[in-house]
């Protein structure tokens, strides 16, 4: 659903999700997969100079079994990792659960210009077993632009918040 609020300078955007597909690796079994989220996402524009973007993901990536993945070649210290493996409804690995993104960008009126970005992401599984877990992150974006007419040229830092001054 979509909705314009404050005399069109203000856009409300919301989804609500269901997605179920089937894939199918070479040599392995056709594995079901199941994607169920909401999408929130704010859109203000005030002129024609200024505008921000705000939205949040929670999507909740489940799949039905996996292969089998291991840390280890021991023998005897892979059994519950493949167990885990297998189980049924297995959080999709390379997903995070909750996404929070941003943007704000102001242009003169002589054409140059600055935007600020961010995206925030919760816990992924990096891997099927969930013992590889990448944290609750941040990236900061920055950029100054010049535009003119139907071309513009930009200068972007990404990733600001790796830079230590």
């Amino acid at each position: 659903m979509k909705f314009s609020l404050i005399d069109k300078k203000l856009f409300l955007g919301t989804a609500l999700f269901d997605q179920r597909f089937t894939r199918k690796s070479q040599g392995s079994p056709a594995t079901e997969y199941n994607y169920k989220g909401f999408e929130v996402e704010l859109n203000y524009q005030p002129s024609k100079n200024f505008f921000a973007t705000f939205g949040y993901s929670v999507i909740d990536g489940q799949v039905a079994a996996s292969g089998f993945e291991s840390i280890s070649t021991n023998i005897g210290t892979v059994a519950p990792e493949i167990k885990a493996a297998y189980a049924n409804n297995i959080r999709v690995q390379g997903l995070p659960k909750n996404l929070f993104n941003a943007l704000a960008s102001y242009t003169f009126d002589n054409g140059f210009g600055a935007s600020l970005g961010a995206v925030v992401h919760s816990e992924i599984n990096n891997n099927w077993a969930g013992t590889v877990v990448i944290p609750w992150q941040y990236e900061l974006n920055t950029s100054v632009f010049y535009t003119y007419k139907n071309w513009n040229a930009r200068l972007a830092i990404f990733n600001l918040s790796l830079i230590h001054i």
